[in-house]
């Protein structure tokens, strides 16, 4: 059984963790604030990994919607067929999506659920490759990271 004492032991480094956490969030938000407004948040590369939140069901059954991705700045010239790669697209945004074949000047890729490859896209707008899924997490990294 465990001791008073050490049940309040424990009870501190709970708190400790959870401030310790809490200052990490607010310092990314802060972090992120300061970036964009400079100009400085173009295609991922100001940081060398990034969380991003998926927002469609395009990679189902591997990413679903709400789930959150790790991105690397990982160099273009090592990427390949069958890497889950990150690019701008021409709506404005970021897509995810798996490469399909990559060209000398393009790329193309497929969302796991679409039925057909997507149009091709210059290697100037890729942005990262996926490194992990963080499963549901999405919503949560969304609310600690957005501007009050």
């Amino acid at each position: 059984m465990v001791g008073t004492q050490q049940k309040e032991k424990l009870k501190k480094a709970g708190k400790i963790f959870l401030a310790v956490i809490l200052i990490l969030i607010v310092a990314l938000n802060l972090l992120t604030i300061v970036i964009t407004s400079l100009g400085l948040r173009k295609h991922l590369n100001w940081m060398p990994v990034a969380f991003l939140t998926v927002t469609s069901g395009s990679m189902e059954p591997r990413i679903s919607a709400g789930d959150a991705i790790l991105v690397a700045d990982i160099p273009y010239s090592q990427i390949k067929h069958g890497d889950i790669i990150t690019y701008y697209d021409s709506y404005g945004g970021y897509t995810t999506h798996e490469l399909v074949r990559r060209g000398d000047d393009f790329f193309v890729t497929k969302g796991l659920a679409n039925e057909n490859n997507d149009e091709p896209v210059r290697i100037e707008n890729y942005c990262a490759k996926m490194i992990a899924v963080l499963p549901k997490c999405g919503t949560i990294i969304n609310f600690f990271t957005s501007p009050v």
